[in-house]
Order: structure tokens, then C-alpha cells, then sequence
């Protein structure tokens, strides 16, 4: 191996080297060709086929349902792997169909901060001294199903975290940033719509003592991530959007 392939490998995330693994040999040849020249490390499956179940959900949540053919939209990429753990939806139908106008259904492949900046850098920023290799910025779950909601919850603004958590709905809980984050890319580039649009939301991870929240732009999308204090003065524009726990 020369010395710019071992450099282009060595540079590459596991969730990208996976993805090499499981390519044909010729996709194979083009995608080390692209990376050597600096393009990309982006492979990508064969054309894609929703399964009955997933299409049985995009017809009850309608255009709140972002699926495997939106994740592929945003970031082009996806392994077998990740298709096979997303094949179930942890999701009643009774709670989908309570759910389907007020949250967003979305497949979530599992990518960690870092990787989601290294696949779409033009979308994510940081604030402040807040940064990707915290553990909030490397956690790296399973490939699972979010049912977020689409707008703040009413009447969260002008409080704590902790008074804010105090109107959480039954069976909903507070996303972590990177929920948050991987949410707001998907939502953008499949639909145009913005999560957290020019306001702040907490979430559930701390970047040593403070609170790691997440924010938007309405015009072009710049997701920012940074930390603050959970019982600073009451703002009025720091909102909370809260996530359906798995039923199913």
C-alpha cells in the first residue's frame, strides 16, 4: 500500500471503512480513486427498496416520515448493516398515529457528531469552547428509529431546565445533542424545514458541568452546539422539543 492510501484510510471513520467492506470490488476501485483525490469517502448501497413496514409508516405520519431514501438524500450514505438494524420501527401504531401530526419520524443511522460533520461540514458549526471530541461529540449508539417533535413545547421559554422538564409529556424525554443534531440535518436537506429555528434547545448531555444545547438558523441551515448553564437568568429564546421513549 502507498503512502496516500495508507493517509486516506487512516483518515477514514470505522462507519466509512465498514461501508468499503461491503462494496462491490468496481464501487470499490471508484470510491478509493475519489478519496485519494481529496473528494470524498462517500460509498453508497444499491438503489434502495422501502420494505412494507416502512412504507405501512410513511403512509400513516405522511410527510413527518423521514426515512432510509431521506437519510441516503442527506448524507448519501448507508451500510447493509445499518438497513438491517432499522428493518424495526420501536414504535406502537397507536403511538404513531397519536404522534403523526405534531412529530417527525426519522431513521437514525447512529453516526457520532464528528462523523456527521465530516459528511456534511457545511451544516454543523460550534460555538464557544464547546467541541466534537467530548464524549457527548464521539457517542456513537446503535442505528434506531427518533419520534421527535416538530415544534417547542408550549410554554417552555422564560424557565430553568429543571422547570422545564417539569412539562414533559407522559412518555417523552429530553434528546441528546446528537439526536438533536443528526434531527435538524435530516429534516433540512429532506424537507427544508427547520428544527430548532432561532431558538436554543437543552438536551440531555453535559460538557463537564454545563449543559450541551443545540441551535439552528431559519435561512441556510448552520446547526451550532454549545454549552450553558442550567440555571441561568430565563431566556426567552431557549425552548425544549422532547422525543417519544420506544413502545414497541
Amino acid at each position: 500500500m502507498n503512502g496516500a492510501a495508507a493517509a486516506a484510510l487512516a483518515g477514514m471513520s470505522a462507519s466509512t471503512l465498514q461501508r468499503l467492506i461491503e462494496m462491490p470490488r468496481d464501487e470499490l476501485a471508484a470510491a478509493i480513486a475519489r478519496a485519494l483525490d481529496g473528494t470524498t469517502t462517500a460509498v453508497r448501497l444499491p438503489k434502495f427498496e422501502e420494505s412494507p413496514l416502512h412504507a405501512e409508516a410513511r403512509a400513516l405520519m405522511g410527510e413527518n416520515f423521514l426515512g432510509i431514501p431521506e437519510v441516503l438524500k442527506t448524507f448519501g450514505v448507508i451500510t447493509q448493516a445499518e438497513v438491517d438494524e432499522l428493518v424495526h420501527i420501536p414504535f406502537s401504531e397507536h403511538t404513531l398515529q397519536h404522534c403523526k401530526d405534531t412529530h417527525l419520524l426519522i431513521a437514525d443511522v447512529g453516526s457520532c457528531i464528528q462523523e456527521l460533520r465530516k459528511m456534511r461540514p457545511n451544516l454543523l458549526i460550534r460555538t464557544g469552547d464547546t467541541a466534537w471530541d467530548k464524549p457527548f461529540g464521539k457517542r456513537n449508539p446503535r442505528p434506531s428509529w427518533l419520534l421527535i417533535r416538530k415544534t417547542r413545547v408550549p410554554g417552555s421559554a422564560y424557565k430553568t431546565f429543571e422547570e422545564q422538564c417539569r412539562l414533559l409529556p407522559a412518555l417523552e424525554d429530553v434528546p441528546t445533542a446528537r439526536q438533536l443534531v443528526y434531527a435538524t440535518m435530516v429534516t433540512y436537506v429532506a424537507t427544508g424545514r427547520v428544527l430548532c429555528g432561532h431558538f436554543q434547545v437543552p438536551t440531555s448531555d453535559f460538557d463537564e458541568i454545563y449543559r450541551v444545547y443545540v441551535g439552528a438558523t431559519e435561512d441556510i441551515l448552520f446547526t451550532t452546539v454549545y454549552r450553558g448553564e442550567d440555571s441561568g437568568p430565563r431566556n426567552p429564546d431557549i425552548h425544549l422539543i422532547t422525543m417519544q421513549k420506544f413502545d414497541a
